[in-house]
Order: structure tokens, then C-alpha cells, then sequence
């Protein structure tokens, strides 16, 4: 079986990457930046949060990486269900009768 952290280096030097899971977020848009809230909400309440501050050219870079995993993701898995009620606070729900 081959080792799915073989290609990962054992130390990365310079770096102090903390990690955390993410499971609600907002954005906020002034005229030069992007401010991303990103939080851990747990059944008792807020777990972690913590804002990105980042330029727009950084903004769109990183939908641009991740509109790319999320295809890949797809393409390997399967779409990814957001459920009726996301989609129909977008307005994306193709199945919504009206």
C-alpha cells in the first residue's frame, strides 16, 4: 500500500502553520482589501475565529484555487450536495416551481 504522505516532507522550515476546521464564514469588501471571517462553530457556541485580511488580486486568486479543487473534487467524487436550502437562498434551485 503505498503511503499517501510520501510525497509531504517531513519538516517544512520557516513555517508556523496552525490549522483549524471551518465550517461558517463572511466576507466584507472595503475599497483596497477583503476581509474573510472564518469560524469553528460548535454545538456550545463559537469554537475558533479568525480574519484574512488579504488584497483583492489575493481575493481572487484564492476562488480561483479553490473553484479549481472544488471541480477537481467533483470530477473524482461527485457534485458536492448543498442542500435545498442553499441553493435557494441563492437563487440557484433549477427544480423550485414557481
Amino acid at each position: 500500500m503505498e503511503n499517501p504522505n510520501m510525497s509531504m516532507p517531513e519538516q517544512r522550515p520557516y513555517t508556523n502553520a496552525r490549522y483549524m476546521y471551518v465550517n461558517s464564514g463572511a466576507v466584507a469588501t472595503g475599497d483596497n482589501d477583503f476581509i474573510v471571517k472564518i469560524e469553528t462553530n460548535l454545538p456550545d457556541g463559537l469554537g475558533e475565529e479568525l480574519d484574512l485580511i488579504m488584497s483583492p488580486r489575493m481575493a481572487k486568486q484564492l476562488r480561483d484555487i479553490l473553484n479549481n479543487a472544488v471541480n477537481e473534487y467533483e470530477e473524482k467524487v461527485d457534485e458536492i450536495y448543498m442542500g435545498h436550502n442553499v441553493l435557494d437562498s441563492y437563487n440557484l434551485n433549477e427544480d423550485k416551481q414557481e
